[in-house]
C-alpha cells in the first residue's frame, strides 16, 4: 500500500521530518459552532497530524484553525485517513515555535517519527 505522501515514484513529499508528540488542541472549522478537540500524534515546520477525540463531519481540503493554549495556527486539510487528518501549515512554524509546542507536549525535538 503507497503511502498517502508517497508520490507516484514512491518518495516521500515531506521536507521536513515530523516528530512524535501528544499535543492536546482544537480545531476550528469554518461554518461548525464548535471547535474540534483532539491530539497532535506527530507536527513538523509543515504540518501536522490531528487525531479527533470524537467524530469529524467534514471532509478534506477545509481551512481549519489550531489552537493551542493562547497560539493560533492557521492550517489546510490536506488527507483524511484512518490515522486522522492530515494537515499543513499555511505559514510554516519557525523551529521556536516548533520547539515549543513539542515542549508543551512532554516531546523532544531531537525525536522524528516516520509518515504514519
Amino acid at each position: 500500500m503507497l503511502h498517502f505522501f508517497a508520490t507516484l515514484f514512491g518518495r516521500d513529499r515531506r521536507l521536513q521530518p515530523r516528530h512524535p508528540c501528544r499535543l492536546r488542541v482544537t480545531l476550528g472549522v469554518p461554518g461548525r459552532r464548535s471547535p474540534i478537540g483532539g491530539t497532535i500524534r506527530n507536527i513538523s515546520t509543515e504540518g501536522f497530524l490531528f487525531t479527533p477525540h470524537g467524530q469529524m463531519g467534514f471532509v478534506p481540503a477545509h481551512a481549519v484553525r489550531l489552537t493551542v493554549g493562547e497560539q493560533s495556527f492557521a492550517a489546510q486539510v490536506q488527507q483524511r485517513s484512518a490515522h486522522g487528518l492530515h494537515c499543513r501549515f499555511v505559514r510554516p512554524l519557525s523551529q521556536e515555535q516548533l520547539a515549543a509546542l513539542l515542549r508543551l507536549s512532554g516531546a523532544e525535538a531531537a525525536e522524528e517519527v516516520e509518515p504514519a
